[in-house]
């Protein structure tokens, strides 16, 4: 088992490789001998680095929701990183592909928390109780990791690669919306990319907040108003590069783009 000083230690090295834009290909050796748990040790640290700099965890993302990622990483949960502030971009911003050394896209449906939720015992009523409102999202994916296949402790630890959020401007309120049939299409440059439905995510996306604020619970920790919770990408993440032009547009809650330079 890793101590706290090699957990600390891990973060650094990570801080390092996502700080000069390189992939993460030095430590697989580490990353082998990770357990799921030390992974997060290591993601918390390394996103503590990050707050201490300045950054603030604005809030969290889900991966591994679909059956198909489950089962190609070889997982029966999903697993969770921080949104950080440093990473967030508005509908229409540019998004600068030099931050990161390869750039995924994913479509997601965001909630906005209006009240604590804090596991254990989060059920699907629970945690749209505590939703203030959704709000369509693309997910910048960091691929910051050199060697594939990619293995989930290698996932966690570099914070679930999450690169940023793009966030829609429009608010949602989930009084006669059900996200579990909630409608989607992607499009690259204007022609289509990928189509999909909310039940994609877990079954229906407040499943996904559920299940993180059960596991965020392990760590001590919970959602808080005002923070923003990617619930999970509903089609195939895409692979774009400076000069693309992505936008989600949904059936009933908006839709949001950005442009890669």
């Amino acid at each position: 088992m890793a101590t706290a000083e090699q957990v600390e230690q891990l973060a650094t090295t990570v801080l390092a490789h996502l700080d000069h834009v390189q992939p993460v290909d030095t430590l697989a050796a580490e990353f082998a001998r990770l357990s799921i748990e030390e992974a997060y040790r290591t993601q918390l640290a390394l996103v503590a680095r990050r707050c201490a700099r300045g950054e603030q965890v604005v809030g969290r993302k889900v991966a591994f929701t679909s059956r198909a990622t489950m089962t190609q990483f070889g997982v029966t949960e999903p697993a969770f990183g921080a949104i950080l502030s440093g990473g967030v971009f508005a509908d229409g911003d540019t998004v600068p592909v030099a931050r990161y050394p390869a750039v995924g896209v994913e479509a997601e449906i965001a909630f906005v928390i209006g009240e604590e939720l804090r596991g254990p015992g989060v059920t699907i009523p629970h945690a749209l109780k505590a939703t203030k409102g959704v709000v369509p999202a693309l997910e910048i994916i960091n691929l910051c990791i050199a060697q594939t296949p990619w293995k989930v402790a290698d996932v966690i630890a570099t914070n679930a690669v999450h690169g940023g959020i793009v966030l829609g401007g429009q608010l949602t309120s989930l009084d006669g919306l059900n996200l579990r049939y909630e409608g989607m299409v992607v499009e690259v440059d204007g022609e289509l990319a990928g189509s999909g439905a909310g039940i994609e995510v877990l079954g229906h996306p407040a499943a996904s907040l559920a299940w993180l604020a059960n596991k965020l619970a392990d760590f001590g920790l919970s959602l808080h108003p005002g923070e923003v919770v990617l619930t999970g990408s509903i089609i195939q993440m895409l692979h774009v590069s400076a000069g693309h032009a992505v936008k989600v547009t949904f059936s009933r809650i908006g839709s949001v783009g950005a442009r890669f330079v």
